[in-house]
């Protein structure tokens, strides 16, 4: 698969993996912005996310177990984020936010939690299929 098409999917690779870490398994549709070349996908969200922190829905990890195949980058940035990097970099911006704290102690455990699940199902991916380079763009 190449070009448009292969970008798409990596998109909404990337997108399945966001829906997990927030736990939004309410998204309709992807948005792509009409007549813009190269144009990325636009989550649009309800804001019905991030509710009980001691849940993780595994089910929301089976596009990424089905397709096994996401970006380099992404791939580089959920090992960043690993061992704790996830908490660290929200608790950071969202200091920020005049409404601060914005997500509870539980919520970033639950996101770093999540990142190890993530990597886990992309180390089953990349057995299943024969390597890593089978599973990274």
């Amino acid at each position: 698969m190449k070009g448009e098409q292969s970008s798409n999917i990596l998109d909404f690779m990337d997108e399945s993996m966001f829906d997990f870490l927030i736990q939004s398994d309410i998204r309709y549709h992807a948005v792509y912005v009409q007549d813009a070349p190269n144009s990325s996908l636009v989550p649009m969200d309800n804001g019905k996310s991030l509710g009980d922190p001691r849940v993780d829905r595994m089910d929301l990890l089976a596009p990424l177990l089905q397709c096994c195949r996401i970006r380099q980058a992404t791939y580089d940035r959920l090992v960043l984020l690993s061992g704790g990097g996830m908490s660290r970099a929200l608790r950071e911006v969202l200091a920020y936010d005049p409404v601060s704290p914005v997500l509870s102690d539980a919520h970033l455990r639950a996101m770093d939690r999540r990142v190890t699940h993530i990597l886990a199902a992309l180390s089953a991916c990349s057995e299943r299929e024969g390597g890593w380079h089978n599973v990274l763009s």
